[in-house]
């Protein structure tokens, strides 16, 4: 209908403005850590076939767990470095991005659900102009892509229906980037928890261990690395 095209419409131009106004801040107020020295760093040893090292250009290369987290983060800045070329703000662009994405699809799935419009553009608003978002959008570290892939499995759980498979994944994924994101499992197992309530509670254990165990399996190879 046309007032659905307008809600979209209407949804796409505001995660678009926040896009625009994240990319202004950051380009005039950017903001580099001392923890980019070490992603940075593992990032060119990447591209430069030495891997995951935090080895200097010309020294022997010593593998290295991950930075200061997992190994996630360094590999993501180096497919950037390679595509798009050594510009710190590239990164930026390409958080933004993914970013702007995950509000996307966290806000159309939210649509399905909140019927209260008013409740629903307070949603948007928390969501694409946080003050937590905006500051960390013009940060060079893990945060931003941490905050897009929590957005992305918050609109996954809303769904009735949830692969396991998927969410192992995700988590997966999560934890190579930020190892804290392993308490996002807390999440998911109460959202679990309350999908399967009528459901014998062996159930919902096997489910959330089949979680943990995807992830301690896609984890066993860095591991033993």
């Amino acid at each position: 209908s046309l007032m659905k095209m307008l809600n979209n419409l209407f949804l796409i131009t505001i995660i678009f403005l926040a896009f625009i106004i994240k990319l202004f801040f950051a380009h005039n107020y950017p903001i580099i850590t001392g923890d980019w020295a070490s992603y940075d760093t593992i990032a060119n040893n990447i591209i430069n076939g030495c891997g995951v090292s935090l080895s200097l250009e010309g020294d022997p290369c010593i593998k290295h767990f991950g930075g200061n987290q997992g190994p996630g983060y360094p590999f993501f800045i180096s497919i950037i470095y390679f595509v798009l070329g050594k510009n710190t703000f590239n990164i930026i662009i390409v958080q933004n991005i993914i970013l702007a994405l995950s509000q996307l699809y966290l806000l159309s799935q939210l649509k399905k659900k909140i019927y209260d419009e008013k409740f629903f553009i307070f949603a948007i608003l928390i969501i694409c102009f946080s003050p937590l978002v905006f500051a960390w959008s013009r940060f060079l570290l893990t945060e931003p892509i941490i905050i897009s892939i929590t957005y992305f499995l918050i609109g996954y759980l809303i769904n009735k229906k949830k692969n396991i498979l998927f969410l192992g994944l995700i988590l997966s994924i999560g934890t190579y980037i930020r190892l804290d994101f392993i308490f996002i499992s807390i999440l998911i197992f109460y959202l679990i928890l309350i999908e399967y309530k009528n459901k014998n509670k062996s159930l919902i254990l096997k489910k959330f261990l089949q979680i943990i165990l995807i992830v301690v399996v896609t984890w066993t190879p860095w591991l033993t690395r």
